[in-house]
């Protein structure tokens, strides 16, 4: 085991995994850089929170590898010649562990000072400046009568900006196409700008476009993600902040019919469509393809003593989300919460980036963000599947109403994108991530549905090729999902008569149960009649949505 005692700063914060990097940090904006960095090369650490409100900072054991008593630092035991090594300053830090991996520092040596060049912008220029703007703006400088130095640090942070915006014309990355510390150096400062700092409109960043869409594809990245949370522990959702985001429920416009959403909304016009069941299959796995999830359901005995039940559990509180009343929404929005706040655990086995003996929880922020995606996604995959695709107009407020819906899971609106694409672009960072990694307890809960084991009634051939089309192939075949000739040309005889045949069936087939009982309550009706309560039996286990706390098991 290596030895790492001669590091005072492990008197305070011991290691538990010495042959690990150690990492002393906190979520700022230098401090992330590292943890990003850490995430995108997949290498292992342990992190160690410092925590500036009782100035741990200004420790001796900290000040011992930081005499400058700055957050991040690192000790690595790794390092040159096998030895352990202390480090400290972010930029520094990047530029030793680029080059420790092999990662985000181009080999071309033109290109390698070109991205030092642009790492060197972020700490001499961005990092300063923003700062500045941050403690005039939003800290103890606005009480500061005179305004002229925010005045001037906002004209320069504009003026940074517009030299970042300029950096980017005709290029995806600082570096072209090519993903670097230079981006990582800088992602971190402008989303605290925009965001912590309140000073969006002060810099006039709507007026970029280039940086802006820079800032939602590095926002989207999976690595990106994880290491923007706390250092120690995953970003769970409290009860004040799920609170917080039921107000923002209860603040919006109450919909026509009292709901949250309405008759004009997208989200009904694509979730009334019973087609939405089609997409059943590809929802639950690629949810199940976050270890985190599976290891959640795993741990719940009762679920393939009831799998139709759970089904059912699912429908009832997605369905009562965004066709019941604002009050039946939040209810089971509290219901929900409360019983995500008991799944917790951890992890059996190391599963992709998660280690073995890793803590889950089912109401952490990423892990729910995920789920959501999930059901946005393939909800207007299987809409389109059969009907006429939705525009890019459509898209667009269908994504603004899908935000308000995840605010009812308690995901802030912040760590959500912002656009459409910013959606588009986060799924398919996911998609491609090892963050999706099928474990072992993910294949055999998918092998047990779609067999029939757990259900009695496995789902016919069509639907189970159907499923595997719809999946990208490397889920696919992590899930042992067949998907031969056979099943290709099953479902594509699927589709092909289902497109035919779907819409020309009566909305009393074609839509959902929950969504004929919303058109009850708008036409001024006390209860929906008999087809309608026995139509809902089918989709959500009970004759009208809502339900009490037994039912709304997740």
């Amino acid at each position: 085991m290596t030895d790492l005692s001669s590091f005072s700063i492990t008197r305070r914060w011991p290691a538990q995994h010495p042959d690990r990097l150690q990492l002393y940090s906190l979520p700022t904006p230098n401090g992330v850089k590292v943890s990003i960095m850490l995430e995108e090369i997949g290498l292992p650490y342990e992190a160690h929170t410092v925590d500036f409100g009782k100035d741990e900072q200004k420790s001796p054991e900290f000040l011992s590898l930081n005499p400058n008593g700055k957050i991040p630092a690192i000790v690595d035991p790794d390092g040159p010649g096998g030895k352990p090594l202390g480090l400290f300053e972010s930029g520094a830090i990047l530029h030793y562990l680029a080059e420790k991996s092999g990662k985000l520092l181009p080999s071309d040596p033109a290109k390698r000072w070109h991205t030092l060049q642009w790492v060197h912008f972020q700490m001499g220029g961005i990092g300063p400046m923003f700062g500045q703007v941050g403690f005039f703006h939003k800290f103890a400088g606005k009480e500061i009568a005179d305004k002229r130095p925010l005045e001037r640090y906002v004209a320069e942070s504009k003026r940074l900006l517009g030299v970042l915006e300029g950096r980017l014309a005709g290029r995806q990355w600082i570096m072209d196409d090519e993903y670097t510390i230079a981006d990582i150096a800088s992602l971190g400062w402008v989303r605290n700008l925009i965001g912590f700092y309140g000073a969006r409109e002060l810099v006039a960043f709507d007026d970029l476009t280039r940086v802006p869409a820079w800032l939602e594809r590095g926002l989207a990245r999976p690595a990106v993600q994880r290491g923007l949370g706390d250092p120690e522990t995953a970003v769970t959702v409290s009860a004040a902040d799920f609170d917080h985001c039921l107000e923002m429920v209860r603040a919006a416009p109450e919909a026509r019919g009292g709901g949250i959403f309405g008759p004009e909304s997208v989200t009904w016009q694509v979730n009334r469509e019973a087609a939405i069941f089609l997409g059943a299959g590809r929802a639950l796995l690629l949810q199940l393809a976050h270890p985190w999830v599976a290891a959640g359901i795993a741990d719940q005995s009762h679920v393939f003593a009831d799998p139709l039940g759970r089904f059912h559990r699912t429908f009832n509180i997605v369905f009562t989300m965004v066709f019941g009343t604002r009050d039946q929404a939040i209810a089971v929005a509290q219901r929900l919460y409360r019983r995500h706040a008991a799944v917790v655990g951890e992890m059996p086995e190391a599963v992709g980036p998660f280690a073995a003996g890793s803590r889950y929880c089912a109401n952490e922020v990423n892990a729910l963000r995920w789920v959501h995606a999930t059901l946005v996604e393939t909800a207007l995959l299987a809409h389109d599947l059969m009907l006429a695709p939705l525009g890019p107009v459509e898209r667009e407020r269908y994504w603004t109403e899908a935000k308000l819906f995840a605010t009812l899971f308690g995901i802030p609106q912040e760590a959500l994108a912002p656009t459409w694409g910013g959606f588009q672009a986060y799924a398919t960072e996911m998609l491609e991530s090892d963050v999706l990694t099928v474990s072992a307890a993910a294949r055999d809960i998918a092998h047990r549905i779609f067999s029939g084991a757990a259900t009695r009634l496995a789902p016919p051939f069509w639907y189970r090729a159907l499923t595997a089309q719809m999946l990208p192939e490397r889920l696919r075949l992590a899930f042992d999902l067949p998907f031969g000739t056979a099943e290709q040309r099953s479902a594509q005889r699927a589709v092909r008569w289902l497109r035919r045949i779907y819409p020309m069936l009566p909305d009393a087939l074609r839509t959902v149960g929950p969504y004929q009982e919303a058109q009850v309550r708008i036409a001024g009706r006390a209860e929906p009649p008999l087809t309608v309560r026995l139509l809902n039996r089918a989709w959500i286990g009970q004759p009208s949505m809502g339900g009490g706390e037994r039912r709304t098991r997740a």
